[in-house]
């Protein structure tokens, strides 16, 4: 066997192990963090074997948009040379090694074609409804062995639904809502050729992942499905001039998803008390326990995190101290629960501002912003859905605090 075919080969393992690892990474992605942790290194290994280090470092050279993710995370190595905690510090490095090494891996590897990238989104979307349908079955298996005292929809509501498979009912939501969006995309790029069960069968799903996302009761996720989409639409009609229509059609559909959300107490109760709208009929609150409502406390954590970077606001207090610094605020003002479960600022935009200062609140903004207009400058559209779903997300979640995330 000649040199020139030995390479060929080699080169030929290398991707298919690199496609592989990324289906791995993609279906791990909500259930097992220590699987999908395993997913990574695989990718890593691999990419590390592979050799052909100066044709990535060129890679890496004319790619604008990684040098913005790299940007990011060299901030957070900065942020170490400041920061007092630097076991914390380590850990959140840990945490978002990911955001350092998977784009670095996926912009100097051999491109995937069309088909693959659809191909892991198939997983991704498989692994999604077998979640969904494990949530599902054990909710009717705890509500028929022990039925719940308070509500029967005690146990297929949001943290109760999700807890089998240990995640937290916001990042399922928003892997369940990013679903949906593809399978609009299939459905929307196969509606003039595709067959009639094939459409079928992808309306049933969207429609299915719709009603569980509801279930799940994710109020960023389900505004996050409903504006975005309502974007869409708006910006259809747009294109064939007849805006009025479009209007027509997203005022049509408010009224329907109002009218199912109202008979969903769980997700009826959360909104309400969000939009500050008094309620006599208590179903359950966010933690699933049945005892009553819990005020909406993020107001709160964001003001916390607020009075620590208006003290720091140019290079934030570092990479390792974010939390205590917010643990100082929670218990000035005696924010008890947040300060003993240690809750963070339930915000990327503050708790970046807070940790890496202005610069770093700039940089992770312009990795959402910058991908944002060439997606729509592209028409890439699900991949501009994606970017606008994790910008929601990040007002009202920490996302990338965790590997979930």
């Amino acid at each position: 066997m000649n040199h020139s075919l030995k390479n060929s080969l080699r080169q030929d393992i290398h991707s298919k192990v690199f496609y592989f690892a990324l289906i791995l990474i993609a279906v791990t992605l909500p259930y097992s963090l220590l699987a999908n942790s395993i997913s990574i290194i695989i990718l890593l290994i691999n990419w590390i074997a592979e050799g052909n280090y100066a044709e990535k470092v060129k890679s890496v050279k004319r790619n604008f948009l990684l040098l913005l993710f790299l940007l990011f995370y060299v901030l957070h190595l900065i942020g170490m040379l400041y920061t007092h905690n630097t076991n914390d510090g380590a850990f959140e490095l840990q945490k978002k090694f990911s955001l350092f090494i998977i784009p670095l891996i996926v912009a100097t590897s051999s491109q995937l074609s069309m088909i693959q990238v659809k191909s892991i989104l198939i997983f991704f979307i498989i692994s999604i409804l077998v979640a969904s349908s494990i949530c599902l079955g054990y909710a009717f298996y705890r509500n028929i062995i022990d039925p719940s005292p308070v509500t029967d929809w005690l146990y297929f509501s949001n943290r109760d639904l999700t807890e089998i498979i240990k995640i937290q009912p916001t990042y399922l939501a928003l892997y369940v809502c990013f679903s949906i969006f593809i399978l609009l995309n299939f459905l929307i790029n196969d509606f003039a050729h595709g067959t009639t069960v094939k459409k079928a069968i992808l309306i049933f799903l969207i429609l299915y992942l719709i009603c569980f996302l509801f279930l799940v009761a994710s109020r960023t996720a389900i505004a996050a499905l409903v504006g975005i989409s309502f974007l869409g639409i708006i910006y259809y009609f747009y294109k064939i001039n007849n805006l009025l229509k479009g209007f027509f059609v997203i005022l049509s559909i408010s009224i329907v998803l109002i009218a199912i959300m109202y008979q969903m107490p769980v997700i009826r109760e959360r909104f309400m008390l969000v939009l500050g709208i008094e309620h006599k009929d208590v179903w359950i609150n966010q933690y699933g326990d049945g005892k009553g409502a819990i005020p909406d406390v993020r107001p709160l954590k964001w003001k916390c995190a607020i009075n620590v970077i208006k003290q720091n606001w140019l290079i934030g207090v570092g990479t390792g101290d974010v939390q205590d610094q917010l643990q100082i605020q929670y218990k000035n003002i005696g924010f008890n629960a947040a300060y003993q479960q240690e809750f963070n600022a339930h915000n990327q935009f503050l708790e970046t501002w807070l940790g890496l200062g202005l610069v770093g609140l700039f940089s992770f903004f312009i990795c959402l912003i910058v991908p944002s207009l060439l997606a729509f400058r592209r028409k890439k559209y699900l991949y501009l859905s994606f970017l606008i779903l994790i910008l929601i997300s990040c007002i009202t979640e920490s996302m990338v605090c965790r590997q979930q995330g």
